[in-house]
């Protein structure tokens, strides 16, 4: 074991992720999947059993996020770059132009430090102008994602499936984390990324040989009785407004009892966390604490920690919860879609409206004349049902999930409610594991559609194209 350790060299790994926080935190998979590698057996060519490296891992972000990512993943090492129009300590309180010269200026230090840099590997998230410029900067045979290749904008056969099933994304079959995750030659095991919803957290206590050791430890049994509320997301659609938002806290807090209440939001939310408070009966203001605007990124942390319970939209925060292991319930409408970006760990409750015309684009007007997704979550049924009191049957077009793990990553089981297109997505999740080598899948469905799926996901150029 030790002659294998010695002579193996660690990689160096780039991941390039200029997106928002929920991004940010779910390209936790990927780390950790670059970062905790399998060691190569030199003996036989094959990987040594139960033998891990760590490598040596680059994350780019955006220059807002560059304190929160360090905090998040201490193990890489964190660039800051501007990618979004703001402000940052490093501009010393000046505005940044849109001007792309100028951010171009502000960015090149990094670029070139980066691009002195003898990477393995480089994982480019997301498609922006930005990201391909900084792709533009490695050879593109050590690229995946997003590449240029002579000159032109270029994807990932890998990258190329996700573009095809969000054109479809009612039957979407695979979370954002682990589609990139599934960049990675040697995926992190899903379940053992964050920790099980309500019952651990995971926390940083040694290092040895340079090995961050996390261990697990019974928490949340004995914390106070708190449940934290995140008031919106960016995106209003997305979110309950406040009238429907405190109906469902008002029954929740009923059926738990009167736990602590403790707003959480920016300071854009704060006219938000006061229309809410005025919904509130004289027993539910006495248990809750505004905290809208009054905390910063890095406080997050310890705040949605110290929580038995997240109340959220798809949001950043719930992505943090999930990642720190605190329970959730969430709430998607709109365009928010859980198969695609619900909390990443085992054993979260979503509540998912499904209407014919979900999920919908949210940059265009809602289709409807009143936005039908809304409705079951001021339902007497739905309420009744969070305040504990038994109810036959939720409405239509809506469906409670609770998240759990397959081979190829985190999945949604319906427990209230039918799952839209289950059938399609089980086909679609098969066909991307056996293209991925995790699995051969015997069980396919209904032959036609079966066929039917492999043809809309698969094309006749994939298989001269270079898998990676």
């Amino acid at each position: 074991m030790n002659n294998t350790l010695n002579a193996f060299v660690p990689k160096k790994y780039l991941v390039i992720q200029l997106a928002r926080l929920g991004d940010l935190i779910q390209t936790k998979r990927l780390l950790y999947s670059l970062y905790y590698e399998p060691v190569p057996n030199f003996a036989n060519g094959n990987l040594a059993k139960n033998i891990t490296h760590t490598s040596e891992i680059h994350l780019c972000v955006d220059a807002s996020l560059e304190s929160f990512a360090k905090k998040l993943f201490p193990f890489a090492q964190v660039y800051g770059i501007i990618a979004h129009n703001h402000m940052t300590d490093k501009t010393d309180k000046n505005l940044i132009s849109s001007n792309a010269s100028k951010i171009l200026t502000l960015n090149r230090e990094i670029f070139q430090t980066l691009s002195n840099i003898s990477f393995d590997q480089v994982y480019n998230l997301n498609f922006s102008g930005l990201n391909y410029s900084l792709a533009a900067l490695f050879d593109s045979r050590i690229v995946r994602g997003y590449y240029r290749e002579q000159g032109s904008q270029a994807l990932s056969l890998w990258t190329k499936f996700i573009w095809r099933w969000t054109s479809q994304r009612r039957s979407s079959p695979l979370n954002l984390a682990d589609f990139w995750a599934l960049l990675a030659d040697f995926p992190y095991p899903a379940e053992l990324v964050s920790p099980i919803a309500g019952r651990f957290r995971s926390i940083k206590k040694t290092e040895s040989e340079g090995l961050s050791q996390f261990i697990q430890t019974q928490s949340s049994f004995s914390k106070e009785n708190k449940i934290g509320i995140v008031l919106a997301g960016r995106e209003s659609r997305r979110s309950l407004p406040p009238a429907c938002l405190a109906k469902v806290i008002k029954a929740i807090f009923e059926g738990q009892g009167g736990p602590k209440l403790v707003l959480l939001g920016s300071k854009s939310e704060q006219i938000l966390a006061h229309q809410l408070m005025r919904e509130f009966s004289p027993s539910m203001l006495e248990k809750t604490e505004n905290l809208a605007g009054k905390t910063g990124l890095l406080d997050l942390f310890e705040l949605v920690e110290s929580c038995n319970q997240i109340l959220t939209p798809d949001t950043g925060l719930m992505h943090l919860a999930a990642h720190l292991g605190v329970a959730i319930q969430a709430f998607f409408l709109s365009s928010a879609w859980s198969w695609e970006t619900g909390p990443y760990g085992q054993g979260h409750m979503i509540w998912q409206a499904t209407p014919a015309c979900s999920p919908c684009v949210e940059s265009q007007p809602c289709s409807c004349k009143t936005q039908l997704c809304l409705e079951p979550f001021s339902s007497k049924a739905f309420l009744s049902h969070l305040s504990g009191r038994y109810v036959p049957e939720l409405p239509d077009d809506f469906c409670g999930l609770v998240s759990s793990f397959d081979s190829l990553g985190v999945c949604y089981d319906a427990v209230d409610g039918q799952s839209p297109m289950q059938e399609e997505r089980m086909i679609l999740r098969s066909l991307l594991g056996e293209q991925k080598g995790l699995f051969f899948a015997d069980w396919l469905g209904d032959t036609s559609k079966s066929s039917e799926l492999a043809e809309y996901l698969f094309k006749e150029l994939d298989w001269i194209t270079e898998n990676k």
